[in-house]
């Protein structure tokens, strides 16, 4: 699956969930996913935090990343809207041997274009790119027929997060790319009353567990300004256009 589209759902998405089960019928998959859709649709706007966590393996060096901050999402007039601000540290020992180094970032999109950020290792960088309709929405749908059209998706046995009652997909990639920022498995487990992905989880091709992030403290349908979801890149920032998420780590190119 490519990147850009994958990090791009799980920028805002969200313990540990089971590696192996026995495979459920078909009928059994598309009236869980038929479930989580329409629990996703009642959804008109929801706040929380968002807790990440990657490790990043750059030409051998190994960056593990550890993050938290607040999500917004609002249904408006059709679109769908988001934000997450992201705060943590980067354990860089090649770096700086006296301890973590900050990193931030930033996801938005504003029904129109979406901007993702990063400050990390000392420099800002912000994709801008202009995603294919409904490409960015955090659930539902959306987030379906992306997976059906590059992964294997199969459902495994329910379980509860926080008492909160999921069901669990494993989604396998299809045709994994050779990009070093590319799962080619995931784990993903939706609340089954809102179609929340309240956690998630994705591997390499070498089973290392690359990504995670869990949702925390959800507030549902708040009221949410559209202020929130507007995104002016900072003056100091390298500017890129595209979906090319590799481009927001700062690595020589």
């Amino acid at each position: 699956m490519r990147p850009g589209r994958l990090l791009a759902v799980t920028a805002i998405i969200t313990l540990t969930a089971p590696a192996f089960a026995q495979e459920a019928p078909a009928d059994a998959l598309k009236a869980a996913e038929t479930q989580v859709i329409a629990a996703w649709q009642s959804v008109q706007s929801a706040r929380g935090v968002l807790n990440v966590a990657v490790q990043l393996d750059i030409e051998g060096l190994a960056l593990p990343v550890e993050a938290s901050g607040p999500f917004a999402y609002k249904n408006h007039e059709g679109k769908r809207l988001f934000r997450v601000d992201l705060d943590g540290d980067i354990t860089a020992p090649a770096i700086s041997p006296t301890g973590a180094l900050p990193v931030q970032g930033v996801g938005v999109f504003d029904g129109a274009i979406a901007h993702f950020m990063t400050n990390m290792l000392f420099q800002k960088t912000v994709m801008r790119y202009k995603p294919e309709e409904n490409e960015l929405a955090i659930g539902g749908d959306a987030l379906f027929k992306t997976l059906h059209e590059d992964c294997d998706l199969r459902l495994l046995p329910e379980r509860s997060l926080n008492k909160v009652p999921c069901h669990v997909f494993e989604a396998v990639v299809r045709e994994p790319g050779d990009d070093i920022l590319e799962p080619v498995k995931w784990n993903l487990c939706f609340a089954k009353d809102t179609g929340l992905p309240l956690f998630v989880q994705a591997f390499d091709g070498r089973s290392r567990k690359i990504f995670s992030c869990y949702m925390t403290d959800i507030v549902l349908n708040p009221v949410l300004n559209l202020s929130r979801f507007s995104f002016v890149a900072p003056p100091d920032a390298r500017v890129v256009e595209g979906d090319d998420f590799s481009q927001l780590i700062p690595i020589p190119r």
